[in-house]
């Protein structure tokens, strides 16, 4: 199955001079990508999509949204975005970690969706995730942006090139971040 992310943010673009939309036009760009992904039965030997743990946290329900209006999609991102974050992420993570089976010092590599570079510094203050572990993250940050879904799946490129070249990398915890404050994780293995 051929799973292809893409998002065209830049159709988004709203006339309103708010704070927020001059903020939400300013991060987001256009952007794809997409992943193969082949039943367990393949006889192909690589990386295994583990399961998935997904979270919603209420606090933010306001302070990330997209609202659809007369004049197409209205989007919402404040500044508290990253403080909220910040002070959940690292319950998240021991949840989704606890529901995988595996411990923190099991994960070889955090694919983490650089929502901003706020959003990173956040993770890094709120969590036991180091710079160095975000370091894929912070490139894909620098050359691309945040083009909303598909960024994760670049990150995610580049841990697995990265990977290529360290046989020690078994387990990869990737994050990734939407409206609600909705918070999405996936797990790894190297089968």
């Amino acid at each position: 199955m051929l799973v292809v992310c893409v998002e065209l943010c830049t159709l988004h673009f709203q006339k309103d001079k708010s704070i927020d939309n001059i903020t939400s036009t300013i991060i987001f760009g256009d952007g794809a990508a997409a992943v193969l992904v082949e039943h367990s039965d393949s006889l192909r030997t690589g990386w295994e999509l583990q399961n998935f743990y997904s979270e919603i946290n209420f606090e933010g329900i306001d302070d990330m949204a997209w609202k659809i209006s007369t004049d197409g999609f209205l989007m919402t991102l404040t500044s508290k975005v990253p403080e909220i974050l910040e002070k959940k992420c690292s319950g998240i993570m021991d949840n989704a970690l606890q529901y995988y089976g595996i411990a923190a010092e099991a994960v070889d590599s955090w694919c983490v969706h650089p929502g901003g570079k706020k959003i990173l510094e956040a993770i890094e203050r709120g969590s036991p995730v180091t710079r160095a572990q975000l370091e894929e993250s912070y490139a894909v940050l620098r050359e691309y942006g945040n083009m909303s879904s598909p960024t994760v799946l670049f990150v995610l490129e580049k841990i697995l090139k990265k990977a290529e070249e360290d046989a020690s990398v078994k387990n990869i915890v990737g994050m990734a971040f939407g409206p609600g404050l909705t918070l999405e994780t996936f797990y790894l293995s190297h089968a």
